[in-house]
């Protein structure tokens, strides 16, 4: 949250915020509003019960979103045609930690565009990704991306096809197009939000 120059008035989005470990440091700071919603519902009831009931600016919502596309009994709706359920330009910081690692290409794409629809005027997105290029894989000695994530999807690699959103790998330029402003369609367009410098962090 330093990255974002969280302030204690801000109004933030936490997506895909699992059993609270943002949640929880920032309920000592915050006086702002906190929103975080995910998938699961055993964390999220444990966040409204431990959370949300001793801090009502902290809210946690479930939601319903396929997590393994390759899986014909995951029927819940596909992250590429997911909406945040919250009006536009409602946050001043979106904070996506370990999501995108997550994502398949037209997910990703969709989150970000949501991401911008929801940020209000100068609203900051703060998101962690898996990239490689190849003065990565020099860095990263003894260590092959193709024996951690074998599957070669062109701009991206996963590491198991039979859950493909359990780690994907993005090239870095291509990661770069999608963050790019006006990317990901009109729901970026017009958003007042900036993009952050990256911090590379090698593997």
């Amino acid at each position: 949250m330093e990255l974002a120059g969280l302030q204690k008035s801000d109004r933030v989005l936490d997506v895909a915020c699992g059993c609270g470990r943002v949640a929880l440091p920032l309920t000592r700071y915050l006086t702002g509003k906190y929103e975080g919603f995910d998938t699961n519902r055993v964390s999220i009831d444990w966040c409204q019960g431990h959370i949300q009931a001793r801090y009502p600016s902290f809210r946690f919502t479930q939601v319903d979103v396929q997590t393994n596309s390759a899986n014909p009994r995951d029927t819940a709706p596909p992250a590429a045609e997911f909406r945040f359920p919250y009006v536009d330009k409602a946050f001043d910081v979106v904070f996506a930690g370990s999501i995108f690692t997550h994502l398949l290409p037209g997910g990703a794409e969709d989150y970000l565009a949501e991401a911008a629809r929801v940020l209000d005027g100068g609203g900051r997105l703060v998101a962690t990704w898996l990239l490689y290029n190849p003065a990565g894989q020099q860095l990263a000695a003894g260590r092959s991306l193709k024996a951690i994530w074998p599957h070669d999807r062109g701009n991206h690699r996963v590491a198991d096809e039979d859950w493909p959103e359990k780690s994907v790998l993005y090239q870095e330029t291509s990661g770069a197009r999608l963050v790019r402003p006006g990317r990901a369609g009109d729901r970026r367009a017009g958003a007042g939000g900036r993009l952050l410098q990256p911090r590379p962090h090698p593997c």
